[in-house]
């Protein structure tokens, strides 16, 4: 018996689609019925088409196929038949049964993928295929493919270019992506198998192993992760000799010693805050002033650029006299910041106030915390340090370490704590914070739902913590001999990760996930 792959099918049926599934057999009639099994790649049937998987046969010397009763399996992705002798079988599903956009716009999702489609994207209706790509493309250069997440979108509108960008999001399990590389996951586009990979601006959601990017046009989308990329950063700061200006030097490991990835120059109108560095998109988070307005600023280590995230300029007939921004370090955290004020009246005013605002994209800014006093106290206590995933803020108040949500300031830890370098841990749920006063000093973990605060093992106050990629692991930093530190929270152990060069004593202000 002799049997061949079908790769084009010839006068396939009308209104169906090819499969990619289907075996050209030598003619044999057999004594009693026989089952034919055909498996399909997962993903590369659309999911509405599944359950109308059909095997279609064509006899010896015919030009046509004939549908055959068919039973889907799609927990196995195959489809089965019973058959009575061995000719030319394949897989059809119905055309016709992609995904329908429309001016609406609307979701769309196929295995790990997701589409956003926004509405007026498209002007006249058109059919998408979506399908996980049958076919293994050679990764870009110095990448590595995450498993099951290349996917193909074609329509019968060759040129399709939407008016506005579509959202693709490709999920994967935690255990496809090396952990120490999450935040570098990016989505790369070919327009077809010929074509070069390009890759797109991709937002890396380390903590829900997500990864979203945009696209006007139709192709092949596949989610890759770096073959060798740093696991963990640190920061040092440093005066620019001969100058009042500072340099934010941004180092990795490399092989026994480390690697200046990035600098970034702190200058007389732009200050940057050492703490808010962000592995997925290199970048800190500053404030500018340029009379009259101040800007928070998101400034590219990478390629030396600014650029305004929003105008925080205060309220007319009053000045900062101090404010600082904060926003999430955690991968995927979106663009919320919140300021910390301490504002007074211009002129010869008599009155001042300290604020918390935080400001959201698309939505106007939010006061979450407001303070008035005469110009002549002494500021509040009223300090955010850090900005959960969906707008909680954590700060200092007179109250001691608290969260402020839609439901309002919720206390964490009393005021005789002195907590301060307080982080929301990356799935938001715990807290660390350094505790200078209580019943003992050192490194503390706090539900957020409040509770009792367990201490940090092996660590002091010496020591600079900061949450690692997920819940059960902390980077610490030791700086003598200069060594970066892992704890796993699980284990209570700690373990060296990495070694710095010989730098000043102290020099470490952050360090950022493995």
């Amino acid at each position: 018996m002799t049997v061949a792959p079908i790769g084009n099918p010839a006068h396939p049926p009308t209104g169906q689609t090819y499969a990619g599934v289907g075996y050209a057999f030598a003619h044999v009639d057999f004594a009693s019925a026989a089952t034919l099994r055909l498996s399909y790649v997962a993903g590369s049937v659309p999911a509405g088409s599944v359950s109308s998987l059909k095997i279609y046969r064509m006899a010896d010397g015919a030009s046509t196929w004939t549908a055959v009763d068919t039973a889907v399996d799609p927990g196995t992705h195959s489809a089965s038949a019973s058959i009575n002798g061995f000719s030319s079988y394949a897989l059809f599903y119905p055309a016709g049964s992609g995904w329908n956009w429309t001016s609406a716009g609307g979701a769309f999702s196929l295995e790990s993928l997701s589409v956003v489609l926004p509405a007026s994207a498209v002007t006249t209706p058109v059919e998408v295929q979506a399908r996980e790509t049958p076919t293994s493309f050679t990764p870009p250069s110095g990448w590595v493919e995450v498993p099951s997440s290349s996917f193909d979108l074609g329509s019968s509108d060759v040129d399709l270019h939407t008016a506005s960008p579509i959202a693709l999001t490709i999920s994967y399990p935690a255990s496809a992506v090396p952990e120490a590389v999450r935040p570098q996951t990016r989505i790369f586009y070919k327009m077809n198998a010929d074509a070069a990979w390009v890759q797109l601006t991709t937002v890396a959601d380390a903590v829900h192993f997500t990864a979203t990017a945009h696209s006007n046009t139709l192709g092949t989308f596949a989610l890759y992760y770096p073959a060798d990329s740093p696991s963990v950063y640190y920061i040092e700061e440093k005066n620019r000799e001969g100058t009042n200006d500072n340099d934010l030097n941004v180092y990795v490991p490399s092989g026994s010693g480390e690697q200046l990835l990035y600098t970034a120059l702190i200058t007389g109108n732009q200050r940057l805050f050492e703490d808010s560095y962000r592995i997925d998109d290199h970048s800190f988070l500053g404030l500018e002033f340029t009379t009259p307005h101040w800007y928070v600023t998101r400034f590219d280590a990478a390629t030396q650029t600014s650029s305004h995230l929003y105008d925080v300029t205060p309220d007319a007939g009053w000045r900062y006299d101090s404010i600082i921004a904060m926003r999430s370090i955690h991968p995927g955290h979106g663009t919320d910041v919140v300021i910390s004020t301490q504002e007074a009246e211009t002129g010869a005013g008599i009155h001042a106030r300290d604020r918390l605002i935080l400001y959201r994209t698309g939505v106007a800014p939010v006061v979450i915390a407001t303070n008035n006093r005469l110009a002549s106290d002494v500021p509040t206590i009223l300090r955010a340090m850090d900005v959960g995933s969906s707008g909680q803020v954590l700060a200092n108040s007179p109250n001691g370490l608290v969260v402020f949500d839609s439901g309002g300031e919720h206390i964490l830890a009393g005021v005789d704590s002195f907590a301060q370098q307080a982080r929301f841990s990356p799935s938001g749920t715990k807290v660390l914070y350094k505790q200078l006063g209580g019943t003992a000093a050192g490194w503390m973990i706090l539900p957020i739902t409040g509770g009792s605060a367990t201490a940090v093992p092996g660590m002091t106050t010496q020591n600079l913590l900061r949450w690692s990629i997920d819940d059960d692991h902390l980077l610490a930093t030791a700086n003598s001999p200069n060594q970066i530190l892992v704890v796993n929270l699980l284990t209570s152990t700690t373990s060296v990760v990495a070694t710095a060069a010989d730098h000043p004593q102290a020099f470490f202000v952050d360090v950022g996930p493995r």
